[in-house]
């Protein structure tokens, strides 16, 4: 007998949000609240933006509307996530913990 792996669909962008949100002890609301540039809040929104375009098929312009911002601030964060990546352990570890803790954890809501 053999299985069929069912392809996962990929989580909403909310769920990514709330995952993040939670992790960063900061209300989903804040996240979602347009161009606060406070660093308490534009590094947990940057996480969010950089898994949500990997971990999701949707555009820069989909996600720029569900953050309430412009797409190209969306492309600066996802960019400036993917540099710091490679130079900073400590996020790496935390956005690996975020991709498994939103696969684990999707559609709880």
């Amino acid at each position: 007998m053999s299985f069929v792996a069912i392809p996962q669909s990929p989580p909403r962008l909310i769920d990514i949000q709330l995952v993040v949100a939670e992790q960063f002890g900061i209300p989903l609301v804040a996240m979602r609240q347009g161009p606060e540039r406070r660093r308490r809040l534009t590094r947990p929104r940057q996480v969010a933006m950089y898994l949500c375009r990997h971990m999701t098929n949707r555009s820069y312009r989909e996600i720029g509307w569900q953050f309430k911002l412009h797409h190209a601030t969306i492309i600066h964060g996802v960019k400036s996530i993917d540099r710091n990546l490679a130079s900073d352990p400590e996020l790496a570890a935390m956005v690996d913990t975020l991709r498994n803790n939103i696969k684990t954890n999707r559609r709880r809501w």
